[in-house]
């Protein structure tokens, strides 16, 4: 895991022969700070910021200013760049950068680097560039890298973070807990663990899941639940998300009313590979917790993908993104319900949209393409999971896929299809080695796995329209088009199960209904 040791002895040695401190000569800037409003000039930021009152403006140019700096007055914080550097405020690896505790505040023109880091991997949030929590902050053209977190923001509602360069931080570029009303625009967002992240603000920053073994802690789990502040009417928008680890923007845990629009997603996974020793560690301390072998918190299929809503996430709109070149899903929807995936182009993943026990969505009107496993894939490898149901999936364009559609909701399981997943249940070795023994008692059991996984039904038209699929949109493919509206009079089934498109489309209907209004 990350560790950061500092080797100070000889510096403070010198700092205490002459009677000095760390802070005294680690906040000393090399440029001019100056209170725009009142016309006072300082010479530590600490003492202009401690010194201002509502409504003023701080400028600053030069630096770097070393140290974590706390604005908790309503002000503006404003880097006077030099040519296209700004001034710089480095945490030198302690706390975070700088906390916003006042609401209407505006940080701009800034560079924030080097916050503290902790080991941990299953802290929720922590030191930052800028950690804010209070309202109606605004965040514009700041450059945050080397931080542990690049932004947290912490409930509240309101702030706007635009126009920043965020890139090469240890986790999240931008995460939000238990916000309302942000806004994320214009940014460039490179090489993080995440690049956007929107979570529940939790009761405890440590995720529980660590010790799930602790019956205390599976208590706490079940009251943060309830208690835990959801993350509301967030918007992200017009941002470029390139290179970042595991996700490029990933929302999750009973988020609602989220616009994720105008988004340029590429390339998660490649430019920086996921921490696979971190992710395998916490699933080993998962499954000690719990005495078991072969338990998953993390889904495999989901890692690399460009954007990914999970664990109900709902009533949200994910529309005119552009995700593409992602190691793995353009668009992943997991266990989310009533979302609509609108005039997405999704290109050159491994797969298109992939969706998972989830309901009532929308897909309508995106372009798929390209994709090297499926284009829109309903159902993943995990038999155990429930199958996804009463979504509608319209007015898209899928060509050039390794499987162009794929649906397995509808696939009605046996206990043979289950054989091979008693070495991924999480249960004790010993009960799996029964298991795979007595035959009488694998059946049960999987009998008992079947009874709860009740299959599921989607529909790939609207009952007047379809969808194209460039292997069947020719005479020769099966597509019959005898009054030549477009529209094939034989329906096409979707492979992985029972369902079928009873009214396919060609490539030139297609691009007519989905540019109409």
């Amino acid at each position: 895991m990350r560790r950061f040791f500092h080797g100070m002895a000889i510096a403070i040695g010198v700092f205490l022969a002459v009677g000095g401190t760390r802070d005294d000569v680690a906040e000393a800037a090399t440029g001019p700070i100056r209170n725009a409003t009142t016309g006072a000039a300082f010479e530590k930021l600490k003492d202009a910021l401690s010194a201002a009152g509502d409504g003023d403006t701080i400028e600053i140019s030069g630096g770097p200013y070393f140290g974590n700096f706390v604005i908790d007055r309503q002000i503006t914080l404003r880097g006077m760049p030099s040519g296209e550097d700004r001034p710089v405020l480095d945490g030198e690896s302690r706390g975070s950068v700088l906390t916003v505790n006042a609401p209407g505040v505006v940080v701009e023109n800034l560079a924030l680097r080097n916050s503290g880091r902790e080991d941990d991997p299953f802290l929720l949030w922590g030191y930052a560039g800028v950690r804010i929590s209070a309202d109606g902050a605004r965040l514009s053209n700041l450059h945050l890298s080397g931080n542990d977190w690049g932004i947290v923001m912490l409930g509240a509602k309101g702030s706007t973070v635009e126009t920043s360069l965020i890139e090469d931080n240890a986790r999240e570029g931008i995460a939000i807990f238990g916000g309302r009303e942000h806004q994320i625009q214009g940014n460039t967002i490179l090489r993080n663990a995440t690049g956007i992240a929107i979570d529940a603000l939790h009761t405890e920053r440590r995720s529980p899941l660590a010790a799930l073994g602790d019956p205390e802690t599976v208590l706490r789990l079940a009251q943060d639940s309830a208690l835990a502040n959801r993350s509301e009417d967030i918007l992200v928008s017009r941002n470029e998300v390139r290179g970042n680890g595991s996700f490029g923007i990933t929302a999750t845990w009973h988020s609602h009313r989220l616009t994720i629009e105008d988004n340029v997603v590429h390339a998660t996974g490649i430019e920086r590979k996921n921490d696979a020793a971190q992710m395998e560690l916490m699933e080993k301390t998962v499954a000690t917790s719990l005495g078991l072998t072969g338990v998953g918190i993390i889904d495999p299929e989901a890692l690399g993908s460009g954007i990914y809503i999970l664990c109900n996430v709902e009533d949200s709109l994910v529309v005119r993104n552009r995700s593409f070149d992602n190691l793995g899903t353009g668009i992943f929807v997991s266990q989310s319900d009533r979302n609509e995936l609108r005039a997405n182009v999704v290109t050159n993943n491994e797969s298109g949209i992939f969706m998972i026990s989830s309901t009532d969505n929308l897909v309508v009107r995106n372009a798929v393409a390209a994709n090297r496993a499926f284009g829109i894939r309903i159902g993943g490898r995990n038999l155990m999971a429930q199958p996804s149901a009463d979504n509608l999936l319209t007015l898209n364009d899928m060509a050039k896929n390794g499987v162009n559609a794929f649906d397995s909701s509808g696939r009605v399981l046996t206990t043979d299809d289950l054989v091979g997943i008693i070495d991924t249940m999480p249960y004790p070795e010993m009960v799996k080695q029964q298991l795979r023994s007595n035959r009488s008692a694998r059946e049960a059991l999987l009998q008992g796995v079947l009874a709860n996984l009740k299959p599921g039904t989607n529909r790939w038209d609207d009952g007047s329209h379809g969808n194209r699929y460039d292997d069947f949109d020719e005479k020769t493919e099966g597509f019959v088009d005898r009054n030549g509206d477009g529209m094939s009079e034989a329906g096409h089934a979707i492979a992985g199960g029972t369902a079928v498109d009873h009214h396919p489309l060609d490539a030139v209907t297609v691009a007519r209904l989905s540019a109409a209004p």
